[in-house]
């Protein structure tokens, strides 16, 4: 796998069609959230909201529909007490503080779910490693932020979810920051043989070969985000001045074939489907927002 290490400007989600900034969060078995709030400045509050897009509901969250743990033929645990993959960290607080520009009790929460991959071989060692360097990293800097400052900072959740498609165990990572900022990535390891997959292995399940899919990847961007990148009559009085070059170069960046190559993370939701995280420069916001891709139902997960 390619591990990707996009930083915190290069993770944002765009929400349209909310006056205020709104946080979308992956909770539990991937259902939002809808009592908890967190701060964007002292004085402002961001409601969690149910069910704004289908990813939410549909894809993360740790249901298997292929089969269970038990149904794999043989797997090699570390510990054959838990499961396949299971938490190496879950904390979760909220509290709550008054606002001292506006008099206001506002509540606050952080939850943190890091997975440790239940396999015992060299490539389970080396995902958990790459997960461990990554989040759990993130989550010490934000625990001793808390303990120091009574405040996380930055990263107030991080969440996974994992999926068993026959002997493939896909597990897919997701933090979300301040500014509407998510970062995902994405691991698959064979549990009979605790072998990494490798992206091409997973497109040959789909019999899809590496030089394909860039093409295939591009057509279903270029198809979908069409309307997105047409700026509207608002949008052109809103600038002032033509952005049609600038909404095509996006465009381009996007749909190009070197922004669909086979490094982008790869994995098999629920359903058996082949998803990947690819990247889409943005028209406002931060430089580029990961977008979650269904290449078999040519389908785009992106909270808008």
């Amino acid at each position: 796998m390619n591990f990707k290490k996009e930083r915190k400007n290069k993770r944002i989600l765009v929400i349209c069609g909310v006056a205020l900034a709104t946080v979308v969060t992956l909770a539990g078995c991937g259902k939002a959230d809808v009592n908890v709030k967190v701060y964007d400045k002292e004085d402002e509050t961001k409601e969690i909201l149910n069910g704004i897009v289908s990813y939410v509901g549909n894809d993360i969250n740790n249901e298997v529909s292929n089969q269970t743990e038990n149904q794999i033929t043989t797997n090699i645990k570390k510990d054959s007490t838990k499961e396949i993959v299971y938490d190496l960290v879950n904390d979760a607080k909220e509290w709550t503080k008054v606002s001292e520009y506006s008099g206001r009790e506002i509540k606050y929460s952080y939850s943190y779910r890091i997975p440790q991959i239940n396999i015992d071989s060299e490539d389970a060692n080396k995902l958990n490693q790459e997960i461990q360097d990554e989040y759990l990293k993130e989550y010490n800097e934000m625990k001793e932020a808390f303990n120091k400052y009574g405040n996380p900072g930055g990263c107030w959740k991080i969440e996974y979810a994992y999926h068993i498609n026959g002997d493939v165990v896909s597990i897919v990572m997701a933090s979300f920051w301040d500014g509407d900022s998510v970062q995902r990535t994405a691991y698959n390891i064979d549990a009979k043989t605790g072998k990494e997959v490798t992206n091409a292995e997973l497109l040959n399940k789909k019999g899809i070969t590496e030089s394909e899919f860039p093409s295939k990847l591009s057509n279903i961007l270029t198809e979908e985000l069409k309307e997105m990148y047409t700026p509207s009559e608002e949008q052109l009085s809103y600038r002032g001045s033509s952005p049609i070059e600038f909404y095509n170069n996006q465009y381009k960046k996007t749909t190009s074939l070197e922004n669909c190559s086979v490094d982008n993370d790869m994995y098999l939701n629920k359903n058996g489907q082949l998803c990947v995280i690819a990247k889409r420069y943005n028209i406002a916001g931060g430089e580029s927002t990961k977008i979650i891709v269904n290449i078999d139902t040519a389908q785009i997960y992106v909270m808008e």
